[in-house]
């Protein structure tokens, strides 16, 4: 179904009105330089946030660079951040650490709750982020960590005719090779978008 074809809801039943989101969070970057890394830790310094594990550093660097990106292509500044942890099966980071993420940015002023989430009209929360210009010096590349399938659980209808299931289920809870072809192809896919990107004509 093409775009055109959709309809789409500008109006809820919780909130009324509805702004619209202009890019998301996704879990696709990290710092393609030390200049980046640096000026993302000076950031992070800023903010306070820190996250005392193993590979927090570099899991704490991947969200941000992240998060500029959403805010970079972001043409209006609104930004919807999916924080449900089975949105974080296989990726860089967890669920925990984005949630602490968008705290450290909240609590510091970055960021602010524009529209709350809504289970009834099947609604993400939208956030305002506005981050200082001298990271735009920042250059991102893609890592390639994650699931390249994506496999999930089935719906249906618990007895309060609400949707239920459709959760992420890792790659390892699969016999093996039961996912071997699709990655296979998909893999080929991915590596030949990161050799070469899909660019704006500006």
């Amino acid at each position: 179904m093409t775009n055109h074809e959709r309809k789409f809801e500008h109006f809820s039943w919780y909130y009324g009105d509805l702004i619209t989101a202009s890019a998301q969070v996704w879990h696709d970057y990290e710092p393609a330089n030390e200049r980046t890394s640096e000026l993302i830790a000076r950031f992070l310094a800023d903010i306070g946030a820190s996250w005392n594990t193993r590979l927090g550093n570099i899991k704490l660097h991947c969200a941000m660079s992240d998060v500029v990106m959403a805010v970079r292509f972001s043409s209006t500044g609104l930004v919807s951040w999916g924080m449900n942890t089975t949105q974080y099966v296989g990726a860089a980071y967890s669920g925990e650490l984005a949630r602490y993420l968008r705290d450290c940015l909240q609590k510091a002023g970055h960021l602010s709750i524009r529209q709350r989430a809504s289970k009834r009209d099947r609604l993400t929360r939208i956030y305002s982020i506005v981050l200082p210009q001298w990271l735009d010096q920042c250059q991102f590349k893609m890592h390639g960590i994650g699931p390249c399938v994506e496999v999930r659980s089935a719906k249906w209808r618990d007895d309060k005719g609400r949707v239920v299931g459709g959760k992420k289920i890792s790659a390892s809870k699969f016999a093996d090779g039961a996912l071997k072809d699709a990655m296979a192809v998909v893999r080929g896919i991915n590596a030949m978008m990161q050799q070469f990107p899909l660019m704006h004509p500006n």
